[in-house]
């Protein structure tokens, strides 16, 4: 798997450097979602923080399938616990930015991803959700800069 992911990442880097601008940041994007998405053995993201509990991970997957599912409220109930008694934990905060998202609130999601990335700026998932926030925002150079951050942190 990680040879795998470093494969693909290289192909991607090569191509997005001999790329226009836009076919750049479709590049960067693809190296973003790579890289947040490719999971490790038993199913952890390469860069997650701390290791949860038990019950805490599986109320995390739990939130990510009914984000995945389009039941953001539902997700934001099993999430709101956990970031009570952890404030700054990014993998919540950016879980809960994507429910925002899909409820509509841009704004709020904006503010969890930010605090997301306050308490943990090397977090690829975090990067690449605010990444794809603000290309659908028409806002591409901020974009590029996230998808860029997890493409460093990636070849750290």
């Amino acid at each position: 798997m990680i040879q795998r992911r470093s494969y693909l990442l290289r192909k991607f880097v090569f191509a997005s450097l001999k790329s226009p601008l836009v076919e750049h940041i479709a590049c960067l994007i693809v190296m973003a979602a790579i890289i947040s998405v490719v999971p490790l053995v038993g199913g952890t993201p390469l860069f997650a923080q701390a290791s949860p509990s038990a019950g805490e991970e599986a109320a995390l997957r739990e939130a990510r399938d009914l984000i995945s599912r389009h039941q953001p409220e539902q997700a934001e109930a099993v999430l709101r616990p956990i970031l009570a008694h952890d404030l700054e934990n990014a993998v919540v905060l950016t879980l809960l930015a994507e429910a925002r998202i899909d409820q509509g609130d841009r704004d709020e999601a904006t503010a969890l991803l930010l605090r997301a990335l306050t308490a943990s700026p090397n977090s690829p998932e975090s990067n690449n959700a605010l990444g794809n926030l603000l290309l659908e925002e028409h806002h591409d150079p901020e974009a590029m800069d996230r998808f860029e951050t997890v493409l460093s942190i990636a070849l750290t």
